[in-house]
Formats: structure tokens, sequence, C-alpha cells
């Protein structure tokens, strides 16, 4: 028998030398997008969800194009042949008044298919990256969020923004305690406020059913009156305790689910027709309009 318990001990220790697992990640709650794909504006063009693997983050996003390229060649043929550009542009655009500037990047795909040569476009939306350690041995696996078109038609891309806001719909899921905080991505904190919420209107009906039990008990016996009395009053306490947590957890509930960031999410509208961007020269600076069509 204390053979039998050191090698259980033995494997146990082993399993926790040689299974660790370590993960980092680069946002703590994964974004919206990896279980709810966006929906385009337009058909010219759609949201792709990809998945790479590699020893390096550069190696895993490579890794990500090079299967961006083999969806779109599984939807079409067998192809031959692949090749890869990409370029970043700052974009600026005036939104109410205030500059607004971001850095996009753009990639065109080229592949042979069937000996005819297609160039997919892509713009690439956000990522969501995990490094695992296990055995000694590093991993990263980085899921990123594509938008992409052909060339057989113009494409027009949304304009997305990556937010973590979700204003009145946290708010309104929330009047069920828990429910606003799972649907902005935190489970786990949702989880709990609603087991804390159930857990604490489960002690105000308990409370409140045995105050009623020694009230009533106090009244049939009198000579217990004192005695019943007090455990009568000792559980009406425990009662008024019980509401004043759950109504304040109730509340912080609504706030949270308001002000707390939620998981990242796109989303994406379609270009103005008209829009005021800066221009630069150099021999002058100003505003121009840019019509879209």
């Amino acid at each position: 028998m204390r053979h039998f318990l050191f090698f259980i001990l033995f494997l146990l220790c082993c399993g926790s030398t040689f299974g660790q697992r370590e993960i980092m990640k680069s946002d703590k709650l994964r974004p919206q997008w990896l279980s709810k794909t966006p929906k385009p504006t337009n058909p010219s063009f759609m949201y792709v969800v990809v998945t790479g693997e590699g020893a390096t983050l550069e190696g895993a996003r490579a890794k990500c194009l090079e299967r961006l390229a083999d969806n779109q060649q599984l939807r079409n043929s067998v192809s031959v042949s692949m090749d890869r550009e990409n370029e970043s542009k700052v974009e600026q655009s005036f939104t109410n008044g205030r500059l607004d500037e971001r850095v996009k990047e753009y990639y065109t795909v080229t592949v042979n298919i069937k000996g005819k040569e297609v160039k997919l476009s892509a713009n690439r939306v956000d990522e969501y990256w995990e490094l695992v350690m296990m055995g000694g041995t590093r991993q990263y696996v980085c899921r990123t969020l594509y938008m992409v078109g052909t060339s057989s038609a113009p494409v027009w891309f949304d304009d997305v923004t990556l937010t973590t806001k979700y204003g009145a719909r946290g708010f309104f899921r929330s009047l069920i305690p828990g429910w606003g905080q799972m649907y902005k991505g935190s489970t786990v904190k949702g989880a709990c406020i609603l087991g804390g919420e159930i857990l604490l209107v489960g002690g105000v009906i308990a409370s409140e059913n045995l105050r009623a039990s020694y009230h009533k008990k106090m009244l049939e016996q009198p000579r217990f009156y004192q005695k019943y009395n007090t455990k009568s009053d000792n559980w009406e306490n425990i009662r008024n305790v019980c509401i004043g947590a759950a109504a304040a957890f109730y509340v912080y509930n609504l706030i949270d689910a308001i002000v707390a960031p939620g998981a990242r999410r796109a989303v994406g509208k379609s270009h103005p027709f008209v829009e005021v961007k800066p221009v630069a020269q150099n021999d002058f600076a100003g505003l121009g309009l840019c019509i879209n069509f």
C-alpha cells in the first residue's frame, strides 16, 4: 500500500512537471468576433477569421496570411502558386470637428488558380493571440479577422471601429443579473453575479420563513414568548441584511454592465458618400472634399 501511494505521488509530480501549461494572452477577454463574425454592409467583401500557429508571433501571423489564401483557394479550386504584398497606410478624417488618425494594414494576396491569376484584397481588422508553454515548447496561436474581397469587382470595405463599449444593450440585459456581463464577454463575472444574487434572494426567503415560523410559535406558546421573540427578531435582522445586500448587488450589476469594458468587438459601417479630409502638399495645406461613389 505504501509503495502504491508513493507511485501515485510520483505520477502527480511528473504530471505537474511535464504537463505544465502556461498561457499568455494579448487581451484579458476574447474578442467578440471570435464567436460572432461581423456582417458586411455590402456584398463586395466578406469577414473571415483565420488561425495560424508558429514558434514566433510573426510566424503565426504569416501562417494566418497563408491560410487566408488557402481558404479562398478551397472555395475556387486548387492553387499552384501564391505571392503576398502588404502596405500600411495612415488614414485621417474629421469626425464632429475632431481629427481621427488610424494606421491600417492592407494586403494583396496573388494566387494562380487553374492558370488564371486572381488577386485577393484583404484588410486586417483585428487580431488575438495566445502564447502556450508546454514542456518547454513555446507556440503562438494567432487568430486574425480580415475583410476580404476579390479584384473581379470593385471592393468597398467597411469603415471598421474597434470598441469595448456596448451601451444600452449591456444595461438592458443586466436587468437579469449577470446577463449583461455574459453578453459583453465576462462570463465568469456574470456567473458570479447571477449566483450571488440567487444566494442573497434565497437568504431573504429562508430567513423570512424562519422569522414567520418563530413569530407563529411566539403567539401559540406564550410561556416561550421571550425565547421565540428573540429568535424571530434575529431572523428578521438577517432578512433585512440579505435584502440590503441583494439590492446593493443588483445596483452594482447595473452600473458594471454600463461602465465596465467588455470584449473587443468590430463595428463596421459603410463609408459616407461625402467626407472632409485633411490635404497636405509641398506648398499648401487644407481640407479636401471627398465624394465616394
